[in-house]
């Protein structure tokens, strides 16, 4: 049974990120590590939400350390990789455990593209 998504209040002062592709709410700029800069921009970060991974047998290397595909729970777009360990193999930066990469939408540029009601 699906949970019901998590939605974050949408105002100047809440910076949140969306799925490119849905909008669906997937993280709060407070659980952002760091940014990843490259052909994508990409957050490192911890307590994504309305995500699911891919299973552990699809896995691959990111950065050099095991990875696996996440998507979002909405539209199943592929939205980034989330790291984990293998059998008692822990990365040399513990903040990369359980950690996801995502490419995301800001979520606070679509206040400019809401209507204001006159």
């Amino acid at each position: 049974m699906a949970t019901n998504p998590v939605r974050y209040r949408l105002n100047t002062r809440n910076s949140f990120f969306l799925c490119r592709t849905c909008r669906n709410h997937l993280l709060t700029l407070d659980n952002v590590i760091t940014t990843v800069e490259g052909r994508v921009n990409r957050f490192l970060c911890h307590n994504a939400v309305n995500v699911k991974s891919d299973p552990i047998s699809i896995r691959r290397s990111l950065f050099n350390f095991p990875a696996v595909n996440v998507r979002c729970n909405e539209c199943n777009r592929h939205i980034g990789e989330q790291f984990f360990t293998l059998d008692g193999d822990r990365p040399p930066h513990r903040v990369m455990e359980r950690s996801y990469v995502l490419h995301v939408y800001i979520g606070f540029e679509i206040l400019n593209h809401i209507p204001k009601l006159e």
